[in-house]
């Protein structure tokens, strides 16, 4: 399975914390059955974060092996969240070579701005899931800095989880949940083989 990076939120205590997470393949255990590597941020507050969740999934450091490799003094202390949320979130031409207009970024940052759709669906092949999280940089890149924060994502979305705020899932563009999208009129679904036609009205598509 490919490398799934999420940005999901949810309430607790009263207050709004962000998980920003790394979950990839981690071979067999001892019993040969597959094991999963996930590497978790919570995050309370994003004053500053100015970057956004996407900028920082794709500069954080997250771990790719267990036992870490890393030295002990390192592990020790968690990379800083601050360090890495410099960069902002950039058009790196993404969406222009994957479905021929960097206008479904707009679309997309849209409908979260909006709220015009309770959820959006990417559905990709699979030789498009590397270029998904730069996808979500370029969405980002789309929005106002204080509003970077409201687009919650998961590049390679499993089954949903009741209280966790998810608004853009990425599935494979054979499985269950793109079709039940696809079908979905409540769903802003993008094939990205043969995505909708956009609305050069818009200002965030022009």
């Amino acid at each position: 399975n490919p490398v799934n990076y999420s940005h999901q939120s949810f309430k607790h205590g009263g207050k709004n914390i962000h998980v920003l997470s790394a979950t990839r393949d981690a071979g067999l255990d001892y019993t040969q059955r597959s094991n999963k590597l996930s590497h978790h941020v919570a995050i309370t507050k994003t004053n500053g974060l100015l970057a956004g969740p996407a900028a920082i999934l794709s500069a954080f450091p997250f771990e790719t092996e267990w036992p870490s490799t890393r030295p002990a003094e390192s592990r020790n202390k968690p990379p800083s969240i601050q360090k890495h949320a410099g960069n902002l979130p950039e058009f790196k031409g993404s969406w222009k070579e994957l479905v021929g207009d960097a206008g479904y970024a707009g679309m997309i940052a849209e409908a979260i701005v909006t709220g015009s759709k309770r959820r959006i669906c990417i559905a990709y092949s699979v030789d498009q899931h590397r270029s998904i999280l730069n996808l979500m940089l370029e969405i980002t890149a789309v929005l106002p800095p204080e509003q970077r924060w409201q687009a919650t994502f998961s590049t390679f979305a499993q089954k949903a989880v009741a209280g966790r705020d998810c608004k853009i899932r990425c599935v494979s563009n054979t499985s269950p949940e793109s079709t039940r999208a696809a079908n979905n009129p409540h769903v802003l679904y993008i094939n990205l083989e043969s995505p909708p036609s956009l609305d050069d009205a818009s200002p965030y598509v022009a």
